[in-house]
């Protein structure tokens, strides 16, 4: 494959990645000295097409590959220290994409013939079938009313946009936001199609301006759930990490249960999701208890079932401290054996468990592979004669 290049000075390796349909990749590239260079991709046999995008540091697109090809090549002349990135995407089928810059001022025709062969491996490439247009994407508005029905599952109202715009790649939108006091929240933030990775961050309310939330998964969606404790106002950063497009941001208010002792700031947002939950499910529920489990330690709470019967069971942090640990929560039967068993994830453990006659069993609470300490709340959902809460 090199000989491809022989007698051209490379600016990089060649690198080879291996990708699916819709996949991207990120190539980074550093002017040594006022030069032009060439960026070139090329698809392995069952790449139909792919994309070449070469963007600044800032995010602007410098030029972009024109018609669909499993073949992209583009030029660029930049002055000492400029950094631009390559993005390479395959629009259609999967395979093995090479990738390479290299000093030219124009490609040579043989050096293309051989990079094409090269990733060819060798046999003709398959004609694609035609099974019509590929589906368009969600909208944004159809993605904020898909996220508003999952959040009303869980106890939250139908939210208000609060935020909208357009977003280039690597590219920052701040908005301030008023939080009514003592209420939580879930902000949603969900990019259009271009956008590739959506990143979210909540600041504030005091000043100078501290993290209160941040979602920053790879996704061109991203929640942050937060309990405003006085009225304030909070900042709504939006950023687009990979891709460029359009972005919205809604705000969904939680009705919450009647407060409960000992759990407080964000770990009402867990306590009333969990009361949903079980709510969802035809059980009623109450806080039978609470304490704290440290290190190593598994707490056992005694519970009674009755005949023909179905009981739920839950804990979850009463704090918000960042060093609590995650919890874990199992149910025995009164023999020791194992029934059940949930956590850690990003929900709290709930476990149902039915019994054909009376039981008694055992709930055991413990933390996360046996890491720190966690003050926690057992909640014990019951049926109702009616099947409902």
């Amino acid at each position: 494959m090199d000989a491809a290049f022989s007698g051209e000075q490379r600016a990089n390796a060649l690198e080879t990645t291996f990708f699916l349909k819709g996949d991207a990749q990120v190539y980074s590239q550093t002017y040594r000295a006022k030069q032009c260079l060439g960026f070139m991709a090329a698809g392995a046999r069952n790449v139909q097409s792919l994309e070449l995008v070469l963007r600044s540091a800032e995010g602007r697109v410098l030029a972009r590959s024109e018609s669909p090809s499993a073949l992209a090549y583009l030029k660029h002349c930049g002055t000492p220290s400029e950094m631009v990135f390559a993005t390479v995407r395959v629009t259609d089928g999967q395979g093995e994409v090479l990738y390479r810059a290299w000093a030219s001022d124009e490609p040579r025709p043989q050096a293309l013939r051989r990079m094409e062969s090269c990733a060819a491996l060798g046999s003709p490439r398959p004609v694609p079938l035609s099974v019509g247009p590929e589906p368009p994407g969600q909208s944004i508005e159809h993605q904020l009313e898909t996220a508003g029905s999952e959040l009303g599952r869980l106890g939250y109202q139908a939210g208000k946009l609060v935020a909208f715009g357009a977003l280039r790649a690597g590219q920052h939108a701040a908005n301030g936001l008023l939080l009514s006091r003592k209420r939580c929240y879930a902000l949603v933030a969900v990019g259009s199609d271009e956008i590739v990775d959506l990143d979210l961050r909540v600041f504030g309310p005091t000043l100078p301006l501290a993290a209160a939330g941040a979602d920053v998964s790879r996704s061109r969606a991203a929640r942050v759930k937060l309990c405003a404790e006085a009225p304030a106002r909070y900042v709504v950063d939006v950023s687009a990490f990979q891709g460029e497009g359009a972005y919205a941001v809604a705000a969904l208010e939680l009705a919450e249960p009647t407060p409960q002792p000992g759990i407080e700031g964000g770990a009402r947002i867990e306590y009333a999701e969990l009361v949903a939950r079980m709510r969802a499910r035809g059980f009623k529920s109450e806080v039978l208890t609470s304490g704290v489990v440290d290190r190593e330690e598994k707490l056992q709470v005694p519970l009674a079932v009755e005949p023909g019967s179905c009981l739920a069971v839950g804990a979850l942090r009463s704090t918000e401290d960042p060093a609590s640990s995650s919890l874990m929560l199992g149910l025995t039967a009164e023999d020791g054996g194992l029934l059940a068993m949930d956590g850690p994830s990003k929900e709290p453990p709930l476990l149902f468990h039915c019994a054909a006659q009376a039981e008694r069993l055992q709930a055991v609470v413990g933390t996360a592979q046996g890491r720190g300490r966690a003050r926690f709340a057992l909640i014990v959902g019951r049926e109702t004669a009616e099947g409902v809460p």
